[in-house]
């Protein structure tokens, strides 16, 4: 929700008019150290990623995860796979 704090990046989501309302919620900012990340989780919403400077590995998978393989790592708020998951596209990219 960075844009309600920073009123600029409302300019940068108006790019994105394209895309119905209801499908767009927010602009959130993340970062990370060298190495570092999130780590393999799910997504329960449309993610449009926008890179800032530095070096990032991204890797995705197309494949549906069933509910009785879903494994997470405890005491977290966000779902993070336990055993990570089959990555079927990889990337290394520089900004």
């Amino acid at each position: 929700e960075v844009n309600k704090w920073v009123s600029e990046l409302d300019e940068l989501i108006g790019k994105f008019n394209f895309i119905p309302n209801w499908r767009v919620d927010d602009l959130m900012v993340s970062y990370a150290a060298e190495g570092g990340g999130v780590g393999p989780h799910l997504d329960n919403y449309d993610v449009f990623l926008l890179q800032g400077r530095g070096t990032r590995r991204w890797a995705i998978s197309y494949s549906k995860i069933p509910p009785e393989s879903e494994e997470w790592v405890e005491g977290l708020d966000l779902r993070i796979l336990q055993g990570g998951f089959a990555k079927e596209e990889e990337w290394e990219l520089e900004a």
